[in-house]
């Protein structure tokens, strides 16, 4: 895990997991590596995460403890190489 600053968290994960037959969503569910950041609220927040093929993912709620991503669709390549970069930084 890796702190940019105090609105940001940013990590790489490479552990391969099980899907969820649900249909939700979860971290370990997206392309490796996937960038994950964070913003808070007090005890509410919004996760937002971009995985290895450029698609956007988010979650948002109060004390949820469990990740349920929703698609927000593709960046293009060009900013999710502009993203690498800054979590490289």
């Amino acid at each position: 895990m890796r702190i940019i600053d105090t609105h940001v968290l940013a990590f790489t994960t490479f552990a391969v997991l099980g899907a969820c037959s649900s249909g939700t969503t979860r971290l370990e569910d997206l392309s490796k590596p996937a960038m994950l950041w964070t913003r808070n609220k007090g005890l509410c927040g919004q996760w937002l995460a971009v995985d290895a093929h450029g698609e956007v993912w988010s979650d948002e709620g109060c004390e949820s403890g469990a990740f349920d991503f929703k698609s927000r669709g593709r960046t293009t390549e060009d900013k999710r190489e502009a993203l690498l970069t800054a979590f490289r930084s």
